[in-house]
């Protein structure tokens, strides 16, 4: 999961996005990698931010983002990272996107990513807020906010309810897999 937020938004999000102005929102996007929304807005002077508004979607081989807002800050101009730093989905935000095989699907109202390099380390972090949920074929978890710190891989929030699917039981009636209970520490694996 890392990188795929990082090629989710920004892989297809490039420089040249602004070349799609005004484009048509396809009901499911069925390419590789692409971006669309009704309007968008480059404001290259000041603040170099990029805002695509009314339904957005952002795809790529291994997932898509759909929202109703979407704001990216650009790095300052002849900046080595080309990342943005700070990205905003706003409005019925839906993220699917496949890990280890498995599809998680992410639904929330405000996403915001934050990201910074200081002093070589590397922050870059995904905050999910308004009735937020991530789920899985092993279960599911909410919790208001749900942040996923992108360096660590792990998920942490406030007032976090957790549900998990247990391994089926052999046809003897025992369960054979015990060592394997599904359980936090292994629900996104």
């Amino acid at each position: 999961m890392k990188k795929l937020f990082l090629l989710l938004l920004f892989g297809s999000c490039s420089l040249m996005v602004w070349a799609q102005t005004n484009s048509s929102a396809p009901k499911s996007p069925e390419r590789d990698v692409g971006q669309g929304s009704d309007h968008f807005y480059f404001s290259g002077t000041t603040s170099r931010q990029l805002v695509y508004y009314g339904n957005v979607w952002v795809t790529n081989s291994q997932g898509k983002l759909t929202c109703g807002r979407l704001t990216l800050d650009l790095p300052p101009e002849n900046s080595k990272d080309e990342r943005p730093t700070n990205v905003l989905a706003e409005t019925n935000v839906v993220i699917d996107y496949i890990k280890n095989g498995r599809t998680n699907h992410v639904t929330c109202d405000k996403m915001i990513n934050v990201y910074r390099v200081v002093n070589a380390v590397t922050n870059d972090t995904f905050t999910f807020t308004g009735h937020a949920r991530v789920s899985n074929g092993n279960g599911w978890m909410s919790g208001e906010p749900l942040v996923y710190d992108n360096v660590t891989g792990h998920f942490t929030g406030t007032g976090i309810e957790t549900h998990f699917s247990l391994p089926s039981t052999s046809d003897n009636g025992t369960n054979a897999s015990t060592n394997n209970v599904t359980s936090p520490f292994n629900f996104f694996k």
